[in-house]
């Protein structure tokens, strides 16, 4: 099981090892911005930061519960994160 987060508010993960991808949540949930890193807890709860919108504060920092739909609030921090990981995470 993997994930992979990049632009344009893109989050995909994979099941097979990398064959396939799905794109997780809608575009709508996450802002059209680059995502530097996503750490998955386990199956479905997940985290992803990323700078603000054309690399302007705040950044953003998304969290899934449900691996669909995923909640945005903006990161405090600047420089913005880019990365998180979290102990025994699914990497």
């Amino acid at each position: 099981m993997g994930d992979s987060s990049g632009g344009y508010g893109t989050i995909l993960h994979t099941t097979d090892g990398g064959v396939t991808w799905v794109r997780q949540g809608s575009p709508a949930d996450i802002p059209n911005t680059n995502l530097l890193e996503v750490s998955a807890v386990d199956a479905q709860h997940a985290w992803v930061v990323g700078p603000g919108l054309h690399g302007v504060a705040p950044g953003i920092i998304a969290h899934t519960r449900n691996a669909q739909h995923w909640e945005v609030q903006p990161d405090p921090s600047w420089p913005n994160l880019n990365g998180i990981s979290f102990v025994g995470a699914w990497r």
